[in-house]
């Protein structure tokens, strides 16, 4: 069975939508996770809200922004300890263009394999 467990994950645009779901299902599969977004308030928000759920860490950023976004994962990087295992990107990010973005779109394709493997497992159960 594919675990988290132990795993740091950084998801972009996470504080609604589809980068809210994917902070939320990483959460409940033991991963710990770094959420960001633009909005202070919502990003403060949504790790109160998230914390129930497992280990979080936010930040307000502009992930369209490379070099406001390189600063952000080297914070999480820091906090994680361990490092980070995934970057997805619920939003944002693609705006730069840049290597981060091309990263991050190649971690969510991973992301969306391992859900539909693991969706399929829960089914057969």
């Amino acid at each position: 069975m594919f675990s988290l467990n132990d795993k740091v994950a950084i998801v972009t645009g996470s504080t609604k939508g589809i980068g809210r779901a994917i902070a939320e299902t990483l959460l409940d599969e033991g991963a710990s996770v770094a959420i960001c977004a633009r909005d202070a308030d919502g990003v403060a928000e949504a790790v109160d809200q998230l914390a129930a759920r497992g280990t979080v860490w936010g930040k307000a950023v502009d992930a369209g922004n490379s070099e406001s976004l390189r600063g952000f994962i080297a914070e999480a990087i820091v906090i994680g300890a361990a490092g980070w295992d995934h970057v997805l990107e619920g939003g944002g990010a693609t705006a730069s263009g840049g290597e981060l973005a091309v990263l991050a779109l190649r971690y969510a394709v991973l992301f969306c394999m391992w859900f539909s493997a693991a969706a399929a497992s829960t089914a057969r159960r």
